[in-house]
């Protein structure tokens, strides 16, 4: 009953700081752009995640410039952007459900930054999108997103999507691997959440693999940078 509680008040203080900051920073955004207003974007972060109750570790900190890097972590809930985005230093883009856009204010935000978005049920559109981030990646500008394609439902790494790969393999990119925990369990209890960016993998590292077998090999790094038991087996769709 408590933890249900303390569920409805995180999320309603989430809310309420989101849309009222919002006035504050959708101007500089439309104004400046996101490039010189990150330092603006950063403490929009951080108050946000510091309003949902939690305490941020950061067990190894980002690459100092910004790649361009993909930057592929596993998905524990909605505070795992939140984290990232006070932590990173430099303006990044992501690959984002195109269903989010639809979401009052946070869709316009997510249009402002160049987030790309892909609608899942389509695959000409999927298509498009890792095309285009391809290009971001390319022009010099990091890209991120959740391999696994949803949040988890029980805490652990879930399975990775091949997509994220075909994106590493033909943009040649080198992939920062990031592990988050502790973010499962935020929005129903007071904690810490833990941050832990692994070491950049060079695309001559990991050009002989498949997307299935460089998959397979950044999930294994996932799960041990966000303190998760190494699993034996492993498979990836």
């Amino acid at each position: 009953m408590f933890g249900k509680l303390l569920s409805i008040v995180i999320y309603s203080l989430v809310t309420v700081t989101f849309f009222s900051f919002s006035v504050i920073y959708i101007p500089l955004l439309v104004i400046f752009g996101p490039e010189k207003i990150i330092i603006v974007f950063r403490i929009y972060a951080w108050l946000l995640v510091r309003v949902g109750l939690n305490r941020l570790v950061v067990t190894n900190p980002p690459p100092s410039n910004k790649g361009p890097y993909l930057l592929l972590c596993n998905h524990q809930s909605f505070f795992d952007v939140l984290v990232l985005s006070e932590v990173l230093p430099y303006c990044f883009s992501a690959i984002a459900k195109k269903e989010l856009l639809s979401f009052p204010v946070f869709g316009f935000i997510m249009k402002r930054l160049g987030i790309v978005t892909i609608d899942r049920s389509s695959g000409r559109d999927s298509i498009g999108g890792i095309n285009m981030a391809v290009e971001k990646l390319r022009s010099g500008m990091p890209v991120f997103t959740f391999p696994e394609g949803t949040r988890t439902k029980d805490g652990k790494v879930a399975k990775f999507k091949r997509g994220s790969f075909k994106l590493a393999l033909e943009s040649q990119a080198s992939i920062v691997p990031i592990g988050i925990s502790g973010s499962y369990e935020a929005p129903r209890r007071i904690g810490t959440i833990k941050i832990n960016f692994g070491q950049p993998i060079e695309y001559d590292e990991y050009k002989h693999l498949s997307d299935i077998e460089l998959a397979d090999l950044i999930r294994q790094k996932v799960i041990e940078l966000s303190f998760q038991k190494k699993e034996s087996n492993h498979g990836t769709v």
